[in-house]
């Protein structure tokens, strides 16, 4: 029995505990391979140049008048050239250069958010074949157990040990234990085939079937507050709130006066006048409304923002009860597997004849599934630490 225990806990040490798993590697080939993140990087780089228009002054323009004199054909005909360039305020291009910067690194934060949600799909995608490797494992060792007990069967039958029945559950048993493998490779193979294609079509695989120590943030309230000063959403509802406040102050600019200057010159009956010329325009009428919209849209932003920390705090704290609830219950529930009995023993107690066909499928079965359950929690820990560190990106 010591040694049964002393094999029992060497079992659990290489299925349960492993060392830190990463996937960095397998990250940044699917950074640099996957379509959509090259797509998303097209468009921020053509955000930035859209941004970057309309910051100059107002084309020049050019008048040209030609007159002629139709009472008289001898008379005089005047020839008019005018050339002016108008300029708004200076302020004007202060602000619309500070929200052209804005609209820029909104451009970047939000390839930033596409980026996260492409490489958490992967994290995820590679804990679930984690996890996918470590059933068809446990479910391929559960064949072939159940293969050595067909055949253990089948050799007490041909002795006369068992009848039929018994034999016709052995290889039923057998049967299941083979359909479930298969299906579990199925979806193992899935879950690949998904991680490929979030690799650009470019294969890669995962070898690895134990699962990284679950580590919980200590204390929620720190997390959160560390975590949400580099959460890219509230960054860009952030940046929303000062490209906004931008927003008041040119529009207010543009309330002062535009500026024009020009060239001008007239020709007539040989002589010629030329000068300067110069105007003021003072937006009276097209400005009107535009401080109090901009006002309005600085508060709705400015809501969006706290609305948005609200929401992602209680999103995220169920998540992280979630996680800390999940976490101590794969404790309690390794500590109770390691107090159970393991196949061999179950195989041997079969074949001496202390228990039978029924009392071993169903130790077996409860035994399986208590390892799967486990590797399930595992793999749901593990899922919710993937959305908890998506947060802080």
């Amino acid at each position: 029995m010591r040694k049964l225990i002393i094999s029992m806990a060497l079992m659990l040490s290489v299925l349960f505990c492993c060392d830190a798993q990463d996937f960095s590697s397998i990250l940044s080939n699917v950074e640099r391979n996957n379509a959509t993140l090259k797509a998303l990087r097209s468009k921020a780089e053509a955000d930035k140049l859209d941004a970057r228009t309309g910051l100059t002054p107002d084309d020049p323009e050019v008048e040209i008048g030609y007159l002629w004199e139709t009472k008289d054909s001898q008379g005089s005909n005047r020839f008019d050239l005018g050339v002016s360039q108008t300029f708004d305020f200076p302020t004007v291009y202060y602000w619309r250069k500070k929200i052209s910067d804005g609209q820029c690194t909104v451009a970047e934060i939000e390839y930033a958010i596409g980026r996260k949600q492409i490489l958490a799909q992967a994290r995820q995608q590679c804990v679930e074949l984690v996890y996918g490797n470590a059933i068809c494992e446990i479910l391929l060792e559960c064949m072939d157990n159940s293969k050595k007990v067909f055949e253990g069967m089948e050799r007490r039958y041909r002795s006369g040990d068992i009848g039929v029945v018994a034999l016709n559950e052995a290889r039923l048993s057998l049967m299941s234990a083979t359909r479930a493998y298969e299906r579990a490779e199925m979806e193992r193979r899935s879950t690949l085939d998904a991680l490929t294609l979030l690799n650009g079509g470019v294969k890669v695989n995962i070898e690895c079937s134990d699962f990284a120590p679950v580590l919980v943030p200590a204390s929620f309230e720190s997390w959160f507050a560390s975590a949400s000063a580099t959460n890219s959403e509230i960054e860009l509802s952030s940046k929303g709130v000062e490209i906004a406040e931008s927003s008041i102050k040119l529009a207010q600019s543009e309330w002062l006066p535009k500026f024009s200057i020009g060239y001008t010159s007239e020709s007539i009956a040989g002589s010629s006048l030329q000068g300067i010329s110069g105007g003021l325009s003072i937006p009276l009428w097209s400005g009107k409304g535009r401080v109090k919209a901009a006002r309005a849209r600085r508060q709705a932003s400015a809501d969006i923002l706290e609305a948005e920390r609200t929401r992602y705090m209680s999103e995220m704290k169920a998540r992280y009860d979630k996680l800390v609830s999940l976490s101590e219950m794969c404790e309690e529930h390794r500590a109770l597997l390691a107090d159970s009995d393991v196949a061999d023993l179950l195989i041997r107690s079969l074949h001496d004849g202390e228990i039978n066909f029924e009392q071993y499928s169903m130790s077996m079965q409860l035994w399986y599934s208590s390892r799967m359950e486990l590797l399930e929690s595992y793999r749901d820990c593990h899922l919710l630490l993937v959305e908890l560190e998506d947060f802080a990106r």
